[in-house]
């Protein structure tokens, strides 16, 4: 079986680790979040292409890739208001709504910014 680091060095593409790439591995090597994001530092890896768009995405010629959202419902701002913590939405509060809502992360994301929410917790420690 593969060893933790061994399965970092391998997935890392150009010396950068994406988002939804960190994220699976800790998933199958059982291990937090956050030390995947260590480990990948230790490594000299940068994570990228957050699955919510909010960093990682330079390639695309914007700091952020993140849809526009013609009208927000209500009940989604409810939603959103209801989710905050010290005026901060956690991470892992969008990734939840974007499940309860059957909406796609970028959405909730977008829709956050577009209420001046500012995402916060990143599941890996990046912000």
């Amino acid at each position: 079986m593969q060893t933790f680091a061994e399965a970092l060095r391998e997935t890392a593409e150009g010396g950068a680790l994406p988002c939804s790439t960190a994220l699976a591995l800790a998933a199958q090597h059982g291990v937090d979040a956050n030390t995947v994001a260590q480990a990948a530092a230790k490594e000299g890896l940068r994570i990228i292409h957050c699955q919510l768009g909010l960093f990682g995405y330079q390639h695309f010629g914007a700091k952020r890739l993140a849809p526009e959202v013609a009208k927000l419902p209500p009940w989604l701002n409810a939603k959103l208001q209801d989710s905050l913590v010290d005026g901060r939405l956690p991470c892992i509060a969008v990734w939840e709504l974007a499940d309860r809502c059957g909406l796609p992360r970028l959405a909730i994301s977008a829709a956050a910014e577009l209420l001046d929410l500012r995402v916060s917790r990143c599941q890996l420690g990046c912000f």
